[in-house]
């Protein structure tokens, strides 16, 4: 071993404390190292020190967060089929809202159902795109956290069908009525 890569060993067991004994000061070899030839070796091997990096103002992390969940957002309605559905299941709630004319409150609930279906989506392509990094063979688990995942999306999308009804069904009364 030459004397540049038992530097390099040296400063990396003096990073990490996982090559040289603690209690003897010898290295894997057999070799004891003084203190003295520690320090001289640390000195030439050792990364210089450099100052910190400053911090990013407060409005530029703001904007980096912002641009990484628009970011998320856009890439789950390109490549979700699902998400498209559920934008789509949205627009014709929202025209029927506005249609309708239904209450304040009513908005606020569609508006609040509607973003709950896509949040669900959104967590749903998260937890799946995780799941194939993690374990992209088939496995047991990983199918079923999958399908725990699927299934929050369809209770969710079930939850809002129901108030959608709830809220409509009196709508459409009055107008096939009228």
């Amino acid at each position: 071993m030459t004397e540049r890569q038992m530097g390099k060993r040296i400063c990396l067991s003096l990073l990490t404390g996982a090559w040289l004994s603690p209690e003897t000061d010898r290295t894997e070899a057999g070799n004891f190292i003084t203190p003295l030839q520690v320090n001289s070796l640390r000195k030439r091997f050792a990364p210089p020190i450099t100052e910190p990096m400053a911090r990013p103002s407060f409005f530029r992390t703001r904007y980096n967060s912002f641009k990484f969940a628009i970011k998320g957002m856009t890439a789950v309605f390109r490549s979700e089929p699902n998400m498209h559905l559920h934008v789509l299941a949205g627009i014709v709630v929202f025209v029927m809202a506005y249609r309708f004319e239904v209450t304040r409150l009513e908005w606020c609930m569609l508006v609040f159902c509607v973003g709950m279906v896509w949040m669900a989506e959104i967590f749903n392509t998260s937890i799946e795109t995780l799941t194939d990094l993690v374990s992209p063979e088939q496995h047991v688990l990983a199918g079923k956290t999958k399908d725990l995942a699927a299934g929050a999306v369809l209770m969710a999308a079930i939850t809002s069908v129901v108030i959608g009804l709830l809220i409509f069904i009196p709508y459409w009364q009055a107008y096939i009525n009228s």
